[in-house]
């Protein structure tokens, strides 16, 4: 009786909003992964990596595993501090190492300064059903029947509006 068989949908985690292999793409995508490697080792095809990073709780955790490795990298970073600086001294005071010190530098700078979005996905849909009232552009105001749609949408709890 295949026919009386429903095809299950995938159950939303009531955290992020997403499956678990949206979850387990958004991680191998954060962690470097290229959009080709996750969707062969997910036994996708790239449009639908593609449809899931237009959709609103796929970009916020994503961000979110940005925001994780980016800190694993700072952290890290910390540790080595005293290198960097030991390192930096010997280059301000040799300074025949011009192209070390400026690699070391940029690198130092981009790592620190990488501007990541909204990571709590409640926070983005907020953001996205808010709008301005009619006639008035700088009221803006939370269309909380489209914010409640949204949280039904990606499974998740109206805890608050």
């Amino acid at each position: 009786m295949a026919s009386d068989k429903k095809q299950q949908k995938p159950t939303l985690s009531p955290l992020t909003g997403l499956t678990p292999q949206q979850e387990q793409a958004a991680m191998m995508l954060a962690s470097g992964e290229n959009l080709t490697a996750v969707a062969r080792q997910l036994n996708l095809n790239r449009s639908t990596l593609y449809e899931w990073q237009a959709n609103t709780a796929f970009q916020c955790f994503y961000n979110q595993q940005c925001q994780d490795h980016q800190q694993a990298v700072k952290n890290a970073l910390f540790g080595l501090h005293s290198r960097a600086v030991d390192t930096l001294t010997d280059l301000l005071t040799n300074g025949n190492e011009n192209t070390r010190l400026k690699a070391s530098m940029w690198l130092l700078e981009r790592v620190a300064g990488v501007a990541i979005g909204e990571t709590r996905i409640k926070e983005a849909l907020k953001k996205q059903c808010t709008h301005g009232a009619s006639g008035w552009d700088d009221l803006n105001v939370l269309n909380e029947r489209e914010y409640k749609a949204e949280l039904k949408r990606y499974g998740l709890r109206d805890d608050e509006v």
